[in-house]
């Protein structure tokens, strides 16, 4: 397997460190400098061939190791991107920069603001994790989106990475749960005020609301669950094996 793009994490085996580098190829590393800028346009125009590859490998239209010379590639490649249902595809990894965000929210001492922007981006981790695998095994963007729309996260969770063999970090789907019920109780307040009677009293949905979210993260690591994260889509790759034949193929010519 070729160099990776990012350095391997050293407490993973070698087929979890082949998974990696395959990982580092298929998701740019979004940050402060442009994706052209972070990875030189050559590495971007490969990796935008990988995952058409990987498709038809899947698929059995295509076997990698019958691609022998330069004409054989060249073919193959002009053959690519004809329409939406054959696209170059790359998917970008936005999770650091989605973190700093939920820091300055943290920062700003806005914690349910900052609760809210963090499941939207382990949701939106969790559906790229799904969307990748299930789209190397042929299923069209369309009816994925469909299935994504009218699934909770418990479903994602419970049933759909399991069925495609990604395995998620018990903590993270903890998390998330946890997240899911404090994210609705945010965006759907109900806005009950303050109240004080002779029994006691109960303070309004946004304080209650603020508060919970104040103590989760006080016991939440941002940067582990920016490691599951990476994490989840490193169990996404090794769930395609033709990703690593797909890359291996490119990165020939």
């Amino acid at each position: 397997m070729p160099h990776a793009f990012r350095t391997p994490n050293t407490r993973h085996d070698q087929t979890s460190n082949a998974a990696g580098q395959a990982h580092n190829v298929v998701r740019t590393k979004m940050g402060k400098k442009s994706a052209s800028q972070n990875v030189g346009t050559d590495q971007l125009m490969k990796r935008a061939l990988v995952l058409p590859i990987a498709k038809r490998i899947a698929a059995g239209t295509l076997v990698a190791n019958e691609v022998q010379t330069v004409e054989e590639y060249t073919v193959l490649i002009e053959s690519l991107g004809k329409s939406a249902d054959d696209p170059f595809e790359m998917y970008m990894d936005r999770t650091a920069e989605q973190i700093e965000m939920v820091k300055l929210c943290l920062k700003n001492k806005a914690p349910e603001s900052a609760a809210v922007l963090l499941f939207t981006l382990i949701e939106a981790e969790i559906n790229q994790a799904i969307r990748f695998v299930m789209g190397v095994r042929g299923y069209d963007h369309n009816a994925i989106s469909e299935a994504l729309k009218d699934m909770n996260v418990k479903t994602k969770l419970s049933i759909i990475l399991p069925l495609l063999d990604v395995t998620v970090e018990d903590r993270l789907k903890f998390t998330l749960l946890e997240l899911t019920s404090l994210r609705n109780s945010i965006i759907h307040c109900k806005s009950l005020p303050m109240m004080d009677y002779d029994a006691g009293s109960k303070g309004d949905d946004y304080s209650i609301n603020k508060s919970k979210a104040e103590k989760l993260f006080e016991r939440t690591n941002l940067s582990t669950i920016a490691n599951d994260l990476d994490n989840l889509h490193l169990a996404a790759v090794k769930a395609c094996p033709s990703i690593e034949e797909a890359i291996g193929l490119v990165e020939r010519f």
